[in-house]
C-alpha cells in the first residue's frame, strides 16, 4: 500500500441492531453474520500498518438489520432511547 502513494487505512468495525428502533448495537452477533476485525484482529492489523508507516481510521459502521430496513432509518423516539441508542 506504501508504493501506492497510501497514508491512511481503514479498519472497519461493524455494529449490529436487530431493528431499526433498537437502541441498542451490539459488536457481535453471531460469528456466521459479523464482518467486523475482532479486538484482537483490529490490534494486529493496526500493529502491522502501524510498523509500515501508515495511520489508521476506525470508521464505527452499522450493517444492515435483520428486519430489512435501511441504516439510514434509524430512528429513536425519545432522548433517553436515543442516548441509550449513542451509548451502546
Amino acid at each position: 500500500m506504501r508504493d501506492y502513494g497510501a497514508t491512511h487505512v481503514a479498519l472497519f468495525t461493524f455494529g449490529y441492531m436487530k431493528a431499526y428502533q433498537d437502541p441498542m448495537v451490539h459488536r457481535y452477533l453471531t460469528p456466521e453474520t459479523d464482518w467486523s476485525l475482532t479486538d484482537h484482529g483490529l490490534l494486529e492489523t493496526g500493529h502491522m500498518a502501524r510498523s509500515e508507516g501508515l495511520h489508521m481510521i476506525i470508521p464505527p459502521t452499522l450493517a444492515d438489520f435483520y428486519d430489512c430496513h435501511w441504516r439510514g432509518e434509524v430512528e429513536m423516539h425519545s432522548e433517553d432511547l436515543r442516548a441509550q441508542w449513542f451509548d451502546s
